[in-house]
């Protein structure tokens, strides 16, 4: 019953609340009219302010944090290799041998073990033939043997940064010229029998010895080294013929040498000299034919000679300088 009269009551106050309300209208009169004003022209840029703000300057700082980290290597061990067996080098040599009909060979070739202060050996060279004429026409030219002999001797010594080196050697070679046979040579011969005579045989003769000996002193620095390089040796040279000529020669050759780098474009520049003198002593047979009586003509001379070079290299191009 009471929820009843609760809402009876509810809408008699709407409705009453609705008959309350009183709806007027107004309404007004207004004279308008629209003016334009005139513009003018205003020459000041306009001003924009930024609204990003600036940056923040503070200063801050970060602790290092230290970790504690424990690394313990783990233990190497070398590898094990098969020991390195150095082959073996022969240092002697031995060649003989002989060839029909008269044609012995021999070759001697001696040299020390290995040593990181000297060096020294021997060598020997020996190869002749001696045939006799063969047949009905190499009977009617003048016996012609062959020889070839050569001898050499030699000794190092290694220093530090320095070689001393020396050498002594012999040369000996004969060879007989064939001549005219025995019917040619009749038309210049007044008498055929010189034909088995020593003075023909000798003018087709040639037979000459050399004895040659050297002792030097040189460096051992290589390019890279800024020192002083140098080379010097002196020579000895004698020569003989079967004609009785003969030439002494007495030599200093020499060198003294420095590379430096100042250009850096040019790598390494080489500064040289050399000094080199040579003394000969000449005694010349004028005569072909008697070489016993012949008039002989003896020339001596000296020579010495000073060269000052300079070179280095510029990519693709060597360049000169100097005698």
């Amino acid at each position: 019953m009471k929820k009843t009269v609760l809402i009876t009551l509810l809408i008699w106050l709407a409705a009453f609340s609705l008959q309350a309300q009183v709806i007027d209208t107004a309404r007004f009169r207004l004279d308008f009219r629209p003016m334009v004003i005139n513009s003018q022209k205003v020459n000041q840029q306009a001003e924009i302010n930024d609204t990003v703000s600036g940056e923040v300057g503070f200063n801050y700082e970060i602790s290092p944090q230290e970790i504690d980290i424990a690394f313990e290597p783990s233990q190497v061990k070398p590898m094990k290799l098969a020991p390195d067996v150095m082959q073996r080098l022969y240092r002697n040599f031995l060649k003989v041998g002989f060839g029909y009909p008269v044609t012995p060979l021999f070759d001697l070739h001696i040299h020390n073990p290995d040593n990181s202060k000297y060096s020294y050996g021997l060598g020997v060279h020996h190869y002749s033939s001696w045939m006799p004429a063969v047949g009905k026409k190499m009977k009617q030219y003048a016996y012609h043997p062959t020889s070839d002999t050569r001898v050499n001797v030699f000794f190092n010594r290694f220093f530090k940064n320095q070689t001393l080196y020396s050498s002594i050697g012999y040369v000996h070679k004969y060879a007989n010229l064939y001549g005219y046979n025995k019917d040619t040579l009749s038309q210049y011969l007044d008498n055929v029998e010189d034909y088995y005579r020593k003075t023909y045989h000798d003018s087709i003769n040639n037979s000459f010895h050399h004895v040659k000996g050297e002792v030097g002193f040189r460096s051992n620095y290589v390019l890279e080294d800024r020192k002083l390089k140098q080379d010097v040796r002196l020579n000895y040279d004698l020569i003989t013929t079967h004609k009785k000529d003969m030439e002494n020669h007495i030599g200093l050759d020499s060198y003294f040498a420095y590379d430096s780098r100042f250009m850096k474009v040019t790598g390494s520049q080489n500064f040289r000299i050399d000094f080199d003198m040579d003394f000969y002593n000449n005694r010349w047979n004028d005569s072909i034919g008697d070489t016993l009586n012949s008039y002989r003509r003896v020339d001596n001379s000296f020579k010495l000679e000073i060269r000052p070079t300079m070179n280095f290299t510029i990519g693709e191009y060597h360049f000169l300088f100097g005698a």
